[in-house]
């Protein structure tokens, strides 16, 4: 084989991955709140304004930045919308309506985390920040018994500290800067 015939292999390999991936893509989005069309390897990215990425989603009144914004999706979409960071979605939430529906209303639909490998090859799942369900009930119910048996959360702790501070206070005025 020549070098010509591997490249246009190895071309029409990506291009397929590359659009079966954009196909997936699509096929998620109809599930997803509306947003704008992604682009199949970056997503929306080309859409934002990374000076001040909060005004790109936003709908601002100011005349001069409207003509110049190339994406004001809470305008367009709403207060819930879809972006996507390169392949993975991002939903945004852009109203004090829209973020008490999702974690206040519907917590334990919208309580999940999302599954980091690197965090889970060093904790072997075993943590608190990253789990779900009831593994993160049982780990939150253990640190929160385990850090109360130390006094956190009591007034005796809290009291304890605010003594040690006057204390560390009144040896640094005698000190008077002076570092022996």
């Amino acid at each position: 084989m020549d070098f010509y015939t591997i490249a246009t292999v190895l071309l029409v390999i990506l291009i397929t991955s590359v659009m079966a991936n954009y196909t997936k893509i699509l096929l998620e989005k109809s599930k997803l709140p509306p947003g704008p069309t992604p682009l199949p390897i970056i997503g929306t990215l080309h859409l934002m304004d990374f000076g001040d990425i909060v005004k790109s989603f936003m709908e601002d009144t100011s005349v001069a930045y409207l003509q110049h914004s190339r994406m004001l999706c809470r305008k367009k979409y709403g207060d819930i919308f879809t972006v996507y960071e390169g392949t993975q979605p991002v939903i945004i939430l852009c109203s004090y309506k829209a973020l008490k529906e999702t974690f206040i209303d519907k917590a334990e639909e919208f309580s999940g985390r999302a599954y980091y490998p690197s965090f889970h090859d060093f904790t072997k799942g075993d943590e608190v920040a990253f789990s779900n369900g009831e593994k993160w009930k049982e780990m939150r119910r253990f640190v929160l018994q385990t850090l109360g048996s130390f006094g956190v959360g009591k007034r005796s702790f809290e009291e304890r500290i605010q003594e040690e501070a006057t204390y560390l206070t009144e040896v640094l005025r005698k000190a008077n800067g002076n570092v022996q």
